[in-house]
């Protein structure tokens, strides 16, 4: 999760046999101030010893949240770097997009309760910049997945579900 480690989310994944890696990336100060004056390189290894995960471990699925919609063209594609690494061929992400960019996504944390619904509430601490991208923007940047389903919110929100591109991913399962 990209996200804070939530009481909803932790409670619904502890029914699974997993391990949970919770990275609040929102509260980076790398992605809140520096990004602008970082190069993507710098940027990517920073996403990358944030997103660390202990051995050969892969991720199965990814809680993206919004913030996909707060990191500017040079910092999705240095995140984007950073995560392919940790992905597999069967691995899932979740996240909120807009249909188009005069929608304005707020700052928001979000939890799993159960498979059919998310809790939202507002995310505290500092505001970063907002850079919403299409899904056309989203597909090119983001590289490691492909879109699998989209649901368009009254709101004007995009839910996302994405999967892995398996081009990017070695014959090696996940271990986690």
């Amino acid at each position: 999760d990209i996200g804070p480690a939530l009481p909803e989310t932790v409670d619904f994944f502890s029914r699974y046999h997993c391990r949970l890696h919770f990275v609040d990336l929102f509260n980076e100060p790398f992605v809140q101030e520096s990004a602008k004056s970082l190069s993507e390189t710098e940027l990517c290894k920073q996403f990358q010893k944030r997103l660390a995960l202990p051995g050969d471990a892969k991720v199965d699925i990814c809680l993206f949240g919004d913030f996909l919609n707060f990191l500017d063209e040079k910092a999705l594609r240095a995140f984007d770097t950073a995560i392919r690494p940790l992905v597999h061929s069967r691995t899932m992400a979740h996240g909120f997009g807009v249909h188009h960019r005069a929608v304005k996504l707020e700052h928001r944390q979000y939890g799993i309760i159960d498979p059919e619904t998310v809790s939202v509430r507002p995310r505290g601490g500092g505001r970063m910049a907002y850079h919403p991208h299409s899904q056309i923007e989203l597909a090119e940047q983001l590289s490691s997945f492909v879109f699998e389903r989209g649901l368009l919110l009254e709101s004007g929100k995009l839910e996302m579900v994405l999967r892995s591109k398996t081009e990017n991913v070695t014959a090696e399962e996940p271990t986690s």
